[in-house]
């Protein structure tokens, strides 16, 4: 237990260090931009997971390049968003978890783009350099991590 809290305080330090940034606001556009299925040719947009049920899709200025090998990129159309926001609505449905968009943000405050997720999944993006960003992915069962626990009562494991 010990080297848990060693690895969860070293790790943040590690974040706070070396640049990264951890959060997003809660963003009803970004939200929307996803559950409209808007394709805006100034973003590249990417997914992780697998293509019928992604855990997170991300919509990143096309002025920056994303360093990456976990994140896929996505054909820019409406109907290939549409089966993507589809499969993680349908998977988050499944594990009763909500949805929603949050903004992705620099450290020195620059908004490069938009997160779709699970709700309670947050964007953490390093700043390589000054044309290049490395957003990490929420682990890839995030829906099975974050589902409610159905509470048990003591008469029903008898």
């Amino acid at each position: 237990m010990r080297n848990r809290y060693c690895v969860a305080i070293l790790t943040g330090a590690a974040l706070l260090f070396f640049g990264c940034t951890h959060g997003g606001t809660v963003s009803r556009s970004a939200r929307d931009s996803f559950e409209t299925y808007s394709v805006d040719p100034a973003f590249r947009y990417y997914y992780a997971g697998p293509d019928t049920h992604p855990v997170a899709l991300i919509r990143i200025d096309a002025a920056y390049r994303l360093q990456t090998r976990l994140w896929r990129r996505a054909v820019p159309t409406r109907e290939h968003l549409k089966s993507l926001v589809s499969g993680l609505q349908s998977a988050a449905a499944e594990h009763n978890i909500p949805t929603g968009g949050r903004d992705i943000v620099l450290d020195n405050g620059v908004d490069i783009g938009d997160w779709y997720s699970a709700l309670e999944t947050r964007p953490v993006v390093e700043r390589i350099d000054e044309g290049t960003v490395m957003v990490y992915t929420p682990p890839f069962s995030s829906f099975e991590e974050l589902r409610p626990v159905k509470p048990r009562f003591f008469h029903e494991n008898r």
